[in-house]
């Protein structure tokens, strides 16, 4: 997906300095916190896919022995006060 290849682009450019075992949970927060202060919903996409990326780091290349994305908990985005009808969604669709 285009999105997935965008947000590991934007975290390709945030840890450029960095080689992949010197990459903390600490250094991944003070991004997502950088990055995506008020969006919820994108810091927790982000820090999926940089979660899926030190995943395949651990299992696939051996480049690390543990995945710092782990420790790092994001908040939730609210709840939708709205439940979707069927004219709702039509009228959003139209």
């Amino acid at each position: 997906r285009k999105e997935h290849g965008r947000l590991l682009d934007v975290f390709s450019n945030e840890f450029s300095e960095f080689r992949v075992r010197e990459v903390t949970a600490v250094d991944i927060k003070r991004s997502i916190r950088n990055l995506y202060p008020e969006k919820i919903s994108a810091a927790r996409a982000y820090k999926s896919r940089i979660s899926t990326f030190f995943a395949w780091c651990v299992t696939d290349e051996g480049l690390r022995p543990d995945n710092p994305c782990r420790e790092i908990r994001t908040k939730k985005p609210p709840k939708r006060m709205t439940k979707w009808t069927d004219a709702l969604f039509w009228a959003v669709r139209d």
